[in-house]
């Protein structure tokens, strides 16, 4: 091992959100938009169509399809 790896251990490991790096941004936000623990529903206008809903908000509701 290498005087270098020595004095910082924590580049020996991958990090947990390594593999964040590699998505596209409006993946990664979809991502953490159907994972957030509150429930979430986008709706557009003047009808308030719903374009998205979240797990929380799928759960909240019966699982119905809404969207559209």
């Amino acid at each position: 091992m290498s005087k270098t790896e020595q004095g910082r251990p924590e580049a020996a490991k991958p990090s947990p959100l390594a593999a964040l790096d590699i998505l596209p941004e409006h993946e990664l936000l979809a991502l953490m938009f159907d994972q957030a623990p509150g429930f979430i529903a986008l709706l557009s206008e003047p009808d308030h169509v719903f374009q998205l809903t979240n797990a929380a908000f799928q759960h909240l509701i019966g699982q119905r399809q809404v969207i559209g």
